[in-house]
């Protein structure tokens, strides 16, 4: 459904995403990891067509991703997505209920499930950063789309609202791709595919509960659940022994032989 090929983006001669690849098929459940700086937002931007590739393709049901209809069913939580009306949150929200076509009221429930209602009389630039992530999420999340692209969508958030919103993102019918840091929601995402990007490529899938019990080395380990190759030289993640803990990205970033950008 959503394909990437090949796909180069650098910043001042700093390349970020480098010859990255991925299919996402309808209605699968991706987490991306990576440290900070690694690349995700970029990823998620470019796929949105907020940053522009230096090159590869971007492939929506084998069409380019340039048409509105494309657009109208890949939904993001960016907030980049939200800032071109300056209206309160409320008169956005039915903006963006007429623009793709849902029932904005769906919105303004969920907002209540999560006592947010008193956000509606604001601007949303004026909200906290985690009402921001919870309201762009959100109005991600309502609709029919048919991909939905979540950036971090834990970050800032209370611990109660985070179970409540995991359970809302993961009840959702479309393909959805997150990234997050926060290693201890992977242990709930029992179904979906956790993938790794790491000097600009993405390496996966593996099991994203089983996230506490994975280790990365450089070369080659018998006990492996996952075999790549970075900058030429073999990599293997093992379960349950080796040389670094997945979830340490800093650390392995070094290993593989430079910091992400």
């Amino acid at each position: 459904m959503l394909k990437v090929e090949n796909l180069k983006v650098s910043f001042a001669g700093n390349t970020v995403l480098d010859q990255l690849s991925m299919e996402l098929t309808d209605k699968s459940k991706w987490v991306i990891i990576g440290q900070n700086g690694s690349g995700k937002t970029t990823l998620f931007k470019t796929l949105l067509r907020l940053v522009n590739a230096d090159s590869g393709k971007i492939v929506y049901d084998d069409n380019e991703i340039n048409s509105g209809k494309t657009e109208l069913e890949v939904s993001a939580n960016l907030p980049e997505c939200y800032r071109l009306l300056p209206l309160d949150c409320r008169d956005m929200i039915k903006a963006y209920g007429e623009i793709k076509n849902f029932d904005y009221h769906e919105v303004f429930s969920h907002l209540e499930e999560f006592s947010l209602k008193t956000i509606l009389k604001e601007v949303p630039w004026k909200l906290s950063t985690g009402q921001q992530k919870l309201l762009y999420t959100i109005i991600a999340l309502c609709g029919k789309n048919r991909v939905v692209i979540l950036d971090e969508p834990f970050e800032n958030v209370d611990f109660q609202r985070k179970g409540m919103l995991f359970e809302m993102i993961n009840r959702s019918n479309s393909a959805v791709m997150i990234s997050t840091h926060e290693t201890s929601m992977l242990e709930m995402m029992e179904g979906w595919q956790m993938h790794i990007l790491l000097t600009g490529k993405l390496f996966g899938p593996l099991d994203p509960t089983l996230s506490e019990r994975y280790f990365f080395n450089m070369g080659e380990r018998s006990n492996s659940a996952f075999e790549g190759k970075i900058n030429g030289k073999s990599f293997t993640i093992s379960l349950d022994d080796g040389d670094i803990p997945l979830t340490s990205m800093e650390k392995i970033s070094t290993m593989a032989g430079r910091p992400d950008l």
